[in-house]
């Protein structure tokens, strides 16, 4: 497609559409709605929320598609249509804007976002550039998300979740003085930092391991908020799907040898220089999928190029070479000893295939016949393979805590997250070196007074516990027919994930304390239980789960109550058991007395037990009740629903985002073929390193750039400066600026409990934002440092949608310590939590 007669036209309508959105932002008193402004009261007393569409730029997107294929279109009707959507989707937030006051900037970034997906989309179209058509086309279906919000009718039935904070003063710890917000509120800053977190998650370039931390804090404050409140589903699922399909793509980046602390494109010019092909095109291909992920054009371009060059013949969208690489990441995940047990199983199934068929109903039979067909061991590992990414039941898969670990930081040559200003020790220190006086430099290297930039790697050290502390975990699997099919083959791979990774733990040579799991299958009675705690009851286990089919009713009262049983007879087994954990796998809708289920917990004493619930293909709202109703009490419980649409797709092998990690190598070709391929790679990953330093300085120097001019006007944007540091990785100003964004404040105790007069909307507010931070840093992870420099992009992202400006939080840190010390101490206790 050429530019088109019309293209002024839809600049013009386009310029005029960005001014709308930067009015949201930074003007939305001046918004104007005639009529809604007459009728606003009546909005505001009926609770009105904004409608929005995103039909027409997903056609959009889809058209840039075809025409990336080779495809002839006319698109201007399409990019019309796109157009009005999005100015529909403007004058229904400015109706909102006018009767709230404001809109929170979740709607304005989406909005920004839509925005900018548009008109990329136009320019892809109007323009030549294929790399620029793939990017577009390839955009991250989350961006295109509306704002997630509760749904209003079921949100006024739900559990009501009170936002707490604990208080550190001292020794001692007080619950807050100050009456906490309502609880609408916190969940609306909390479904804002999901978006945030996937934003940040999209930004990460360089490390596989930030990027998990972020997406796997997406999907835990995901997963809090809706088990306080219901939300929207397709909102919901749409980005549980998106975060799962990250998550495991990273997993499937890290089997295949791309380690996650080490900057990839560092990763990348390494097995170059090794003739690590396998290793080098997987990290290509991490590479160019971030580049995709940012909507970065000329990162895209030069990454593609490169892994074009390394792929060779075969085909971009084969998905016999995808399907294949999938299965690849299968054995690289869980080895040859799961593997062979689940073949093992389903081959001893197949033998009995006439009598597991004839125990099944004949409504459900056409299932049963294709279960046990030739390609149910690729559909387990493929499943097994999605769990990591799909479900959370609390803390890690390891059934309990083996040792602690102690990190030491520790100077190395390659690029890391972390740089430091460390002295300087020999020559060649000096090219990174900070140089004040050149005239000076070898006498500083001499003295001990010169500084070299250096990276920073963190080692783990790992020492055994004195105390330990162990968890059961009881898996509850739904036998009943309904199962039969892909809730069945998603079911047994839960498990069979699980049963992997406590083998691994089984076969560390530092495992220094028991590791048990119990599971058992149900339907109307309850099957047999079976133990875990060893090498051979693991593998037998997989070979167990995965060897027959289970038909039935459901019961899941007794199989709960069963379960708490089970519990109290370990407890008795390991006096050091400190914590359990019940996991329900179920596709049922029986009823359940959860007062009977709660006398049984009950009879477990202080033993802190915990039931998480994963629903498969149905949902159950007895059991999302139940687990909202441990959630209010503080207990670590999660609802997970699965439909049945991402679960066939799961055992289909679409288990993440992108191509093939994996590709058949051409090894008939020559040496000087090989050679020139070399060349050819070396050429394009210096064009990369340049690139990377110039984006770097680019975004330092435009920081500096809006530092000045708001010095000049008086305006503090200390964020922006975080930023730049964040981005030169300057160790002791992050600090310097964690401290002034989050202060230590000495407290009397009494002045807690007396509370402050005279608070206003800001402390609220202020309050809402530093529980959002708390919450969302105390499951990122990483190293106190990076917490550091977390906690205040969070803080950054959220304070607008807070509705306060940098100089109102900091006026309200100073003058109302009291009411803010709990929850300033509650971020402190996120960045260096204590080891239990």
């Amino acid at each position: 497609m050429t530019e088109s007669r019309g293209a002024p036209r839809l600049e013009r309508r386009l310029a005029d559409l960005e001014q709308r959105i930067e009015l949201l932002v930074l003007d939305p008193a001046s918004v104007r709605a005639p009529w809604t402004r007459l009728v606003r009261p009546l909005l505001r007393t009926i609770g009105w929320r904004p409608t929005t569409e995103t039909k027409a730029v997903r056609e959009l997107l889809a058209l840039v598609d075809r025409v990336r294929e080779g495809e002839h279109v006319e698109a201007e009707a399409e990019i019309e249509r796109a157009i009005d959507e999005l100015e529909g989707n403007v004058g229904s937030v400015e109706r909102a804007c006018v009767v709230n006051g404001r809109i929170g900037t979740a709607h304005a970034a989406w909005l920004r976002r839509l925005f900018e997906v548009v008109v990329r989309a136009v320019r892809a179209l109007e323009r030549g550039d294929p790399s620029l058509r793939r990017v577009v086309a390839d955009t991250d279906p989350t961006r295109l998300l509306p704002p997630l919000e509760p749904k209003l009718a079921e949100a006024a039935d739900a559990p009501r979740i009170e936002p707490a904070v604990v208080h550190p003063v001292g020794d001692a710890t007080t619950e807050a003085a100050l009456e906490p917000p309502d609880d609408a509120r916190l969940v609306e800053l909390q479904l804002a930092a999901v978006d945030h977190l996937l934003d940040a998650a999209r930004d990460e370039r360089a490390f596989l391991s930030r990027r998990r931390r972020l997406l796997e804090a997406a999907r835990q404050v995901l997963l809090e908020s809706a088990a306080a409140v219901p939300l929207d589903p397709q909102g919901l699922e749409a980005r549980r799907e998106a975060i799962a399909r990250e998550i495991v793509r990273i997993d499937r980046f890290e089997a295949a040898g791309v380690a996650p602390d080490v900057a990839l494109l560092h990763q990348a010019r390494a097995a170059l220089a090794r003739g690590d092909r396998d290793r080098l095109y997987a990290t290509l291909v991490a590479l160019d999928g971030a580049a995709s992920d940012a909507a970065d054009d000329d990162q895209a371009r030069r990454t593609q190029r490169a892994v074009r060059a390394l792929r060779g013949a075969a085909r971009f969208d084969d998905p016999a070479v995808d399907l294949a690489s999938v299965e690849r990441s299968g054995r690289e995940a869980f080895g040859p000893a799961i593997l062979e047990r689940v073949t093992a199983g389903y081959a001893q199934a197949r033998r009995n295939q006439a009598q597991e068929i004839a125990k099944v109903p004949p409504a459900y039979q056409h299932l049963a016949h294709g279960y046990f067909d030739g390609s149910c061991e690729a559909q387990t590992i493929r499943a097994a393979l999605a769990v990591d990414g799909a479900f959370e039941v609390g803390g890690t898969l390891s059934p309990v805590r083996v040792i602690e670990v102690e990190t030491r930081a520790r100077a190395v040559s390659w690029p890391t997250p972390e740089l430091r200003l460390l002295q300087a020790r020999n020559i060649g220190d000096v090219a990174a070196a900070v140089i004040e006086d050149p005239r000076t430099i070898l006498l500083d290297l001499a003295t001990g007074r010169l500084l070299t930039r250096t990276f920073v790697h963190h080692e783990r050290i790992e020492r055994k516990r004195t105390r330990l502390i162990g968890e059961v975990r009881v898996y509850v699997l739904d036998g009943s027919t309904s199962m039969i099919g892909h809730r069945a083959r998603m079911r047994d791979a839960i498990l069979v994930a699980e049963l992997s990774t406590i083998l691994r733990r089984f076969e560390s040579a530092r495992r220094s304390t028991r590791v048990t799991l119990f599971y058992r299958y149900f339907d109307l009675e309850l099957g047999p239980i079976t133990r875990v705690d060893d090498p051979k009851t693991a593998l037998d286990a997989v070979h167990d789960v995965v060897g027959s089919i289970r038909v039935g009713g459901t019961n899941i009262e007794d199989a709960l109550v069963s379960s708490m049983q089970q519990i109290h007879e370990a407890r008795a087994e390991d006096p050091d058991l400190a914590r359990a954990q019940i996991v329900l796998v179920t596709d049922g809708q029986a009823p359940m007395n959860e007062q009977r289920v709660a006398a049984a917990r009950a009879a477990l004493g202080d033993l802190a037990v915990s039931v998480s619930v994963i629903a498969l293909g149905e949902e159950n709202p007895a059991l999302r009740a139940m687990v909202a109703r441990q959630r209010a009490r503080g207990d670590r419980a999660f609802y997970h629903f699965i439909p049945d649409a991402a679960l066939r797709s799961v055992v289909a092998g679409k288990i993440d985002r992108g191509g093939a990690l994996h590709v058949p190598f051409d090894d008939a070709a020559g040496p000087e073929l090989a050679h020139e391929l070399k060349g050819q790679l070396e050429e394009l990953l210096d064009e990369l390193v340049d690139l990377d330093r110039k984006r770097d300085l680019e975004a330092i120097e435009r920081a500096e750039a809006e530092l000045r001019a708001a010095g000049e006007l008086g305006v503090s944007l200390d964020g922006e400066a975080a930023r730049r540091e964040a981005i030169t990785r300057d160790v002791r100003s992050v600090d310097r600026r964690f401290a002034r964004w989050f202060p230590k404040l000495d407290v009397d105790p009494s002045a807690l409990a007396g509370g402050e007069g005279g608070r206003d909307g800001d402390v609220d507010a202020a309050y809402v934002v530093l529980a959002t931070v708390a919450e969302v840093v105390s499951v990122v992870g990483g190293t106190p440092l990076a917490r550091r420099a977390e906690a205040i992009d969070v803080l950054e992202r959220v304070l607008p949608d807070a509705g306060l400006s940098p100089a109102r939080y900091q006026r309200v840190l100073a003058e109302h310590p009291a009411a803010l010390a709990g929850a300033l101490g509650a971020v402190h206790a996120a960045i260096a939590p204590v080891a239990s």
